[in-house]
């Protein structure tokens, strides 16, 4: 953007001034007093998008003389770091394009939070203070958009049962405050809650309890937070739980009981008695100790567990209190697909995952590939599925036939020779493109599969990875790439493509990632093709985290199939 008037005087008067790319406004920054001039600056500046005020002491009276939605159309984020008084905290509401809001305010005047009725796009409000009570609060408008709410202050009980009426809170963060059974209670609205964090917070199981009355909570953090018991955190319905502090035998036993939970992270010390509780809960998909005080015997317990994919284990200095390397090899000789990370150990971190890459390729080798399905009414299903269950945000455009005669000029332009299940796909469909998005956080389809404009280009790119990078000192990976046939591209700058180098009829589907090393997905292209839909058509663009969906025992996408041993 190109300077104007206002924004030299307000650089002129010390305040720093930014354009944002795209053409999206200005960031300005205050940190130094402003003279009434370069607050009159300010408010000319109608193409203001983020305001940033840092200023010890600052009541904000100079925010009641600037214009309200008329005069700064597109500001959109609003950060202050000052003693605002209540009606500077009130004038914000008069900003209605407003969609960040965050506020440290480090005094107990109320804020007048019922003056905010308009701000009908603000998703995102964060309050930050240590003597602040909450005053205000409890007039706090049910914002429409307002679905990520951070508080840091000793709030009372009517201001944290007050949340309640924010019906369209999807997360919730509370700091340094005391939470009792009917403030938690009065959440049972909060329908669309998700994510629940409470950080120094004084709860007990009561409390807790109380949480059952929030109909979707499924992510629980609790982090230095005192509590009489956590065994009522085993009858939430919650997927995903942190805790911080020690696991009693019997909260480990709730955990392990509980009907959804499918990942839990604990800092506090697991033993072998509370491992072995809490992994008798057949649903855990991730487990995360960061402080385990286990031993051979707990470590070949998970050998056999239907569905863990994901195991961090951070160990004390007591080698008595920890695994020997031999007992975790076992462990990721048998699940393969399971990321076993010791932390702080990056010799045996890097042995297990040599050893899974290994086995991995083993049990390829004794897969018999499925064949390509019938694309056509592949293709149908899933521009049906994509119309029935998504809100379609990219149209669904699967081309046409690729005719014999372009096949044969495509050939002669692609580096690596067409393989035959590409050569038969394209005979069907020129390529997929497709997107929709759902409750689901990952979104549906692909920016292209197998696309005949895109091939020679993602070969291409294929090439200058293994060349011009560190891949390039890496023989395995180097020469993967090079004979690689990629068939998507992720945004991420990652690949999925056919590894011919393994069976040049049916090669198997793998997933290159300038990252690490590549990770196979299935078998064959049918196999991925049915896995993915499977998946509901999962954006490929999130494939960045394949090694969270991996089977454990073959480390390849889940796919019902016929398996020759």
């Amino acid at each position: 953007m190109f300077w104007t008037r206002p924004e030299q005087q307000l650089a002129n008067a010390g305040a720093t001034v930014r354009s944002l790319s795209n053409d999206r406004g200005w960031w300005v920054t205050i940190e130094r007093p402003l003279s009434a001039k370069g607050w009159r600056a300010l408010g000319h500046l109608v193409d203001l998008a983020w305001l940033f005020v840092r200023l010890p002491g600052w009541r904000g009276d100079e925010l009641l003389g600037l214009p309200g939605a008329d005069g700064l159309p597109r500001l959109g984020l609003l950060d202050i770091d000052a003693p605002l008084s209540s009606a500077a905290t009130g004038t914000i509401g008069r900003w209605h394009s407003l969609t960040v809001v965050a506020l440290d305010h480090p005094v107990t005047t109320p804020i007048e939070l019922e003056r905010w009725t308009d701000l009908r796009r603000l998703n995102a409000l964060h309050l930050r203070s240590s003597v602040w009570q909450g005053d205000g609060l409890a007039e706090v408008p049910d914002l429409p958009a307002l679905t990520e709410l951070d508080v840091h202050a000793p709030l009372g009980g009517a201001e944290v049962a007050a949340l309640g009426r924010c019906r369209q809170l999807q997360r919730i963060a509370l700091t340094g405050m005391r939470l009792s059974t009917a403030a938690l209670g009065a959440w049972r609205d909060l329908g669309k809650l998700r994510k629940l964090s409470l950080t120094d917070c004084a709860l007990d199981g009561a409390a807790l309890s109380a949480l059952r009355a929030v109909p979707d909570l499924r992510e629980l953090m609790i982090q230095r937070s005192s509590a009489v018991d956590w065994e009522p955190i085993g009858a939430l319905a919650v997927e995903n739980v942190r805790l911080d502090t020690p696991l009693t035998p019997a909260a480990a036993a709730a955990l392990g009981a509980s009907r959804t939970l499918v990942s839990v992270a604990c800092d506090g010390p697991i033993d072998d008695e509370r491992l072995a509780a809490l992994v008798r809960n057949p649903r855990l998909e991730q487990v995360k100790l960061y402080d385990a005080r286990i031993g051979d015997a707990a470590v070949a317990s998970l050998h056999a567990h239907p569905r863990l994919r994901g195991l961090v284990l951070g160990f004390g200095p007591d080698a008595a209190d920890r695994p020997s390397a031999e007992a975790l090899l076992r462990l990721a000789e048998a699940r393969p697909g399971c990321h076993v990370s010791p932390l702080g150990d990056f010799s045996t971190g890097e042995a297990l995952a040599a050893r899974q890459r290994t086995c991995v390729a083993e049990r390829l080798r004794t897969l018999r590939p499925a064949p390509l399905p019938d694309l056509a009414a592949w293709v149908d299903r899933a521009r049906g599925w994509i119309s029935a269950q998504t809100t379609p945000t990219r149209p669904f455009d699967a081309g046409t036939p690729v005719t014999e005669d372009r096949l044969a000029a495509l050939a002669t332009s692609l580096r690596v020779a067409l393989p035959p299940p590409i050569l038969a796909a394209l005979r069907v469909t020129s390529g997929l493109s497709f997107y929709g998005t759902s409750r689901s956080e990952w979104g549906h389809g692909t920016d292209g599969l197998w696309s005949a404009a895109m091939l020679a280009s993602w070969q291409d790119d294929a090439r200058a990875w293994a060349t011009e990078t560190a891949i390039r000192d890496d023989v395995h990976e180097h020469a993967l790439w090079l004979r690689a046939f990629p068939i998507a591209a992720i945004p991420s700058g990652d690949l999925i493509a056919l590894d011919p180098g393994v069976d040049e009829a049916e090669p198997p589907v793998v997933y290159l990632t300038h990252d690490g090393p590549a990770r196979p997905l299935a078998r064959s292209l049918g196999d991925f093709l049915g896995a993915w839909e499977a998946m509901d058509y999962r954006s490929l663009g999130w494939f960045i985290r394949v090694d969270e969906w991996l089977d454990p025992f073959t480390g390849l996408l889940p796919v019902r199939r016929d398996t020759a041993d």
